[in-house]
């Protein structure tokens, strides 16, 4: 990034205020990080430097900003802007850019978006394909609008419409059929799990709905006094966090939807995030804890928050959990088969991204190295001379296989060759990757162009996408088990 921007930014206990950054800088904008989406992030860009920490509007203040890492000097950009899929409490890319965050600007959804930045993932048209009955079919209501976010569970789908009205279709007894009170209400954020959806509402209040015992309904009083920053809903339970840090869980109790006892005593919340069977979360002091199965993540390896430690980022995958500390180690736990025991070459190294799915884990050192470990034929093991003259910027872990993007924009895959791990011939000629995921059945990518592509598993996923999306240039896609979502760019 060699040019000036301006990205816009309402900013907690200030709006309007202009806010000068000196680079090493990164900008994230709406859409590019599926590992962590600070509420308002599709609809808002948002930044952090080396020695402040973000001022997302909807991010927790830290009452201590940890010490960031470094990531690749080159990353993929879309439209010139760089793509770092990487934690916003962690990470920062290289740069001799001044960034001024200037006031005023366009209100989406809660949030603010730049009038001046070269991507807008806002105002596209919504895509889907795939399982008509699992999410593959769009539904009537989203025609001739305009969608700031989307994201595709399990077997349903949920999306944000530049104006908050929030959608959702799909399976209806899990996610697909809103409450019927959510007509009159703007919102903010929302994410779609196995069973269930979750939302945020521009005023701050949660919203669940789908199957009641598996994350669709919230516990008595739980918007009583409180207002919501974050949330995300994992296979069958929900977890939250209020504006004051208060963590809250619900779902299915054996599976992470009951927190351990006193949990918020003497701590505030800054991130968490809830897979299949446990949940995870990092306060504001850089304290990791898990709960729910202990068997598959649930419980935190002994000394895991020794004093030399502080948590930046972490992932709960289906069987086990990854997190890095400020120093950039990378930590595992949970079964020891499917991802729960750190492989030795991760020893003396430090990482910069990691991400853990159903049965493997997948993690980027700070040079750009990608390594993977877990079971060896569900995405555990890399190719040959996968590192050789490459660097990675991203990753993504499935149940069966993995994905990244190397610094140059390079696809490529691993794992179970039926399930996404297999790229179709020349899906890197004369083209550059900018992002991409993987479900249990197949990957979806977007290049810097904005063209989409889908590959792995069509009877099950249906990685056959429309007729009509070459005619179309995409700012966004997002792949559930059965279909798959996109957004066009405006």
């Amino acid at each position: 990034m060699t040019t000036d921007a301006e990205v816009t930014f309402r900013l907690e206990g200030g709006a309007g205020k202009i806010v000068t950054v000196e680079a090493p800088a990164m900008i994230l904008t709406g859409g590019v990080s599926d590992a962590y989406h600070p509420p308002g992030a599709p609809s808002s860009a948002f930044l952090t430097t080396k020695d402040q920490f973000s001022v997302d509007s909807w991010c927790l203040p830290l009452s201590k900003p940890p010490r960031p890492l470094s990531v690749p000097k080159a990353a993929p950009t879309l439209a010139g802007i760089p793509i770092a899929a990487s934690a916003p409490l962690t990470h920062w890319a290289p740069s001799t850019q001044k960034v001024t965050i200037p006031s005023g600007g366009q209100k989406v959804a809660g949030g603010f978006v730049s009038q001046k930045s070269a991507i807008q993932a806002v105002g596209g048209e919504l895509i889907t394909w795939g399982n008509s009955s699992q999410g593959g079919t769009r539904p009537n209501e989203a025609q001739n609008k305009q969608f700031a976010y989307a994201h595709m569970g399990e077997s349903a789908g949920v999306a944000i419409t530049i104006q908050g009205e929030l959608i959702a279709w799909g399976n209806s007894s899990n996610g697909g059929t809103l409450p019927t009170n959510t007509k009159e209400k703007k919102f903010a954020y929302a994410h779609m799990g196995g069973w269930a959806g979750v939302a945020i509402t521009t005023q701050g209040e949660l919203i669940a709905w789908g199957n009641s015992s598996y994350g669709g309904t919230l516990p008595t009083n739980t918007n009583k006094d409180r207002q919501f920053a974050y949330t995300h809903m994992g296979h069958s339970a929900g977890v939250a966090i209020t504006t004051q840090g208060e963590l809250i869980a619900w779902g299915d109790p054996n599976n992470g939807g009951t927190l351990p006892t006193n949990t918020n005593k003497d701590r505030q919340f800054a991130y968490a995030h809830m897979g299949y069977h446990a949940g995870v979360a990092i306060t504001t002091q850089g304290e990791l804890i898990a709960w729910g199965d202990s068997s598959y993540g649930g419980t935190l390896p002994t000394n895991t928050n020794n004093k030399d430690r502080q948590f930046a980022y972490t992932h709960m995958g289906r069987d086990a959990g990854v997190a890095i500390t400020t120093q950039g180690e990378l930590i595992t736990w949970g079964n020891s088969s499917n991802g729960g025991t750190r492989p030795n070459e991760a020893q003396n190294k430090k990482f910069a991204y990691a991400h853990m799915g159903g049965n493997a884990g997948a993690a980027i050192t700070t040079e750009g190295e990608l390594i993977t470990w877990g079971n060896s034929s569900k995405g555990g093991t890399l190719p040959t001379n996968t590192n050789k003259d490459r660097q990675f910027a991203y990753t993504h872990m499935s149940g069966w296989a993995g994905v990244a993007i190397t610094t140059q924009g390079e696809l490529i895959t691993w794992g179970n060759s039926d399930n996404g791990g297999t790229l179709p011939t020349n899906t890197n000629k004369d083209r550059q990757f900018a992002y991409t995921h993987m479900s249990d059945n197949a990957g979806v990518a977007v290049t810097t162009q904005g063209e989409l592509i889908a590959w792995g598993n069509s009877v099950n996923e249906g990685s056959l996408l429309p007729n009509n999306v070459k005619e179309k240039k995409y700012a966004y896609a997002h792949m559930g088990e059965h279909a798959g979502v996109a957004l066009t760019l405006p």
